[in-house]
């Protein structure tokens, strides 16, 4: 005898369901992500899916993204060693990141 729900399983419903959890990333704060560790598809991809989930979400969105290497980083005008800064973040030269900023005060351009 089959069960009666009270309603349908979210995975039911039509259209596709999201993957990564974009409400809590888009809260404001820049945020980067690394290839391997925070996604795993192409960083040009997943560029094209933070901008579509932004849209989806009345956001605007500064989105940059590029093959790490040692001297990219730059604070202030001068130079300093990214591991220093940000111990949690493991990056070695040649990863692939991608940066993410709503801009929460700020409507999308049509």
């Amino acid at each position: 005898m089959p069960f009666v729900l009270t309603g349908m399983p979210r995975w039911a419903l039509k259209g596709r369901r999201e993957s990564h959890p974009y409400d809590e990333w888009f809260d404001g704060k820049p945020r980067l992500f690394i290839r391997g560790e925070d996604f795993d598809i192409a960083r040009r991809s997943m560029a094209t899916r933070l901008r579509a989930a932004a849209k989806r979400r009345g956001l605007k969105v500064t989105i940059a993204h590029r093959q790490y290497t040692k001297d990219d980083w730059d604070h202030d005008g001068r130079f300093f060693k990214f591991q220093e800064n940000y111990p949690a973040f493991a990056l070695q030269e040649g990863d692939e990141c991608i940066v993410v900023q709503a801009h929460l005060s700020q409507k999308p351009k049509r």
